[in-house]
């Protein structure tokens, strides 16, 4: 089909731009492993290109060269937030809750699908995370902040149930969790 034969092209396009050090590449390689859209999707080789897209500093052992720019920073971002899932999951990678859990809480307040993911984590008690439902709110709250959907959408619906003021008084703001460590 067109499509397949698109998919194809594009990883080809992909490996090689990634293979010369391009790091947003790396990202679309591994959704295309994630997401299951190639011919042999591997979760190791998602789990791998995540984890290069993630990297702040540039392939080779120069450590005085500036940052790469082959990658946004939102798609840097998202990269960790792959990353994390990896681990909580154990796709591609060992699982290791506490490492998945750590970097989701690093990067949530600049990304919305890691603070969304904070949220079901700490209302559901996924992962063996124990449940603290005011956590879960003070990260959806974030994630509206952020711009996610979902947790926007969720936000207003109980804003319009319950009064925004007494929300607001009722949820604190996420910084407060800074430095607690998380109950398993």
């Amino acid at each position: 089909s067109p499509k397949e034969r698109n998919t194809a092209r594009a990883f080809t396009l992909l490996q090689s731009a990634s293979e010369q050090g391009n790091k947003t590449a790396h990202f679309y390689l591994g959704q295309l492993h994630k997401l299951q859209q190639v011919e042999a999707p591997n979760p190791k080789a998602a789990f791998h290109h995540f984890t290069v897209a993630a990297n702040m500093s540039d392939e080779g052992g120069d450590s005085a060269a500036p940052l790469s720019k082959t990658i946004t920073e939102s798609l840097r971002l998202q990269s960790e937030f792959e990353l994390a899932v990896c681990y909580l999951e154990g796709s591609g990678a060992d699982k290791d809750i506490e490492r998945g859990l750590h970097i989701l809480e690093n990067i949530g307040k600049n990304n919305g699908d890691a603070a969304y993911l904070l949220c079901d984590i700490f209302t559901n008690g996924r992962y063996g995370i124990s449940i603290n439902s005011i956590k879960g709110l003070s990260w959806k709250k974030e994630a509206a902040k952020l711009g996610h959907e979902l947790a926007k959408k969720e936000m207003n619906e109980l804003y319009l149930a319950k009064g925004r003021d007494l929300i607001d008084q009722e949820i604190p703001n996420i910084n407060v969790y800074d430095g607690v460590k998380t109950a398993m």
